[in-house]
């Protein structure tokens, strides 16, 4: 038996009576990831994926051309791979900006609505005090 944990509890009771509690760091570790998360981050590893496969095959070598016929200049480089992957980074950074704010979104609402009814999550008597109220306004007015 541990001498930390009395007596008569469990550790699910412990974890449950931690997780009522709002501010306590059991019951901060509790993350919801919505849908619009998941979708989120479903297309940002894909265009994490299209990056890295953008950069592998169609990066230009560094190397110089050679120089033309009769000492002529080189030709134009071909600058189309370069727009393939400044387009495609441009997904990247927007999909993973897309993360960003859904998750800071996500956060604010689970905040919002943990002060919104912060005393109907705290006790059994003030959550039937509220129910009554809703149910039966009449009689608690």
């Amino acid at each position: 038996m541990s001498r930390f944990r009395p007596r008569g509890t469990s550790l699910t009771t412990v974890t449950a009576q931690a997780r009522a509690d709002h501010h306590s760091p059991l019951g901060s570790l509790h993350l919801q990831i919505s849908r619009l998360l998941v979708v989120a981050i479903i297309v940002a590893t894909a265009a994490t994926g299209a990056l890295i496969v953008t950069v592998l095959t169609q990066m230009p070598s560094g190397q110089t051309p050679a120089p033309g016929p009769n000492g002529l200049p080189p030709p134009p480089p071909n600058l189309r791979p370069l727009a393939v992957v400044s387009i495609v980074t441009g997904f990247f950074v927007l999909a993973w900006l897309a993360v960003l704010v859904v998750f800071a979104r996500d956060q604010i609402l689970r905040q919002l609505r943990q002060s919104a009814a912060p005393t109907i999550r705290s006790s059994p008597v003030a959550r039937r005090v509220a129910l009554a109220a809703i149910h039966f306004p009449k009689i608690t007015e």
